[in-house]
């Protein structure tokens, strides 16, 4: 089925779709009959993990399209942990704020508040050693959530290879092969 964007979408097909604030992963478990729902709401699909959603929500997921969406590519979209994501985003804060606070994050621009706070709130403390910065992140998983919350939140242009600041940043970049989601950065 040829969806609005010209994207072929069948049963098996890896796909990006959009929904609950982002694109996100998934891959397409059937193509649903035609209905009333369908008739009025365009052609269905039902995706891997139960849920359905028109063909027109979807495309095709390659490189390329991650990088037009501003997707993080599939190697390093880390896993659901919520321990490390909130030492990446207090890492991500600690190094790029600006006047204390993260402008690029769409919740702090809403609540007003940095994520310092927003942290607190929910009863997270940090180790001593956890509140510098990416270079003092603990794992590869919090390591991929900073960095897909970079691409997320539109800063992949400010990284810098010369600046001294950002060479772990970098070189994670490129061990882990994601330098064409960063002009900056040499493959």
């Amino acid at each position: 089925m040829i969806n609005r964007w010209g994207h072929n979408i069948i049963k098996g097909a890896a796909v990006l779709v959009y929904g609950f604030g982002g694109h996100y992963p998934a891959t397409v478990r059937r193509l649903d009959p035609p209905s009333a729902f369908s008739r009025a709401y365009g052609r269905q699909c039902e995706l891997s993990d139960g849920r359905h959603c028109g063909i027109d929500d979807c495309t095709i997921d390659t490189p390329a399209e991650r990088i037009r969406l501003g997707v993080a590519p599939s190697c390093i979209v880390g896993k659901f942990d919520r321990f490390d994501i909130c030492g990446a985003y207090l890492a991500l804060e600690n190094d790029w704020n600006n006047g204390g606070w993260l402008n690029e994050r769409p919740s702090n621009r809403r609540r007003r508040e940095s994520c310092g706070v927003q942290l607190a709130r929910i009863g997270y403390s940090p180790g001593v050693d956890q509140c510098c910065g990416f270079e003092y992140l603990q794992n590869d998983n919090q390591r991929a959530i900073y960095v897909n919350a970079l691409i997320q939140f539109g800063m992949a242009p400010m990284i810098d290879p010369k600046d001294s600041t950002h060479r772990g940043i970098v070189r994670f970049i490129q061990n882990a092969g994601m330098s064409a989601h960063f002009s900056r950065v040499p493959t």
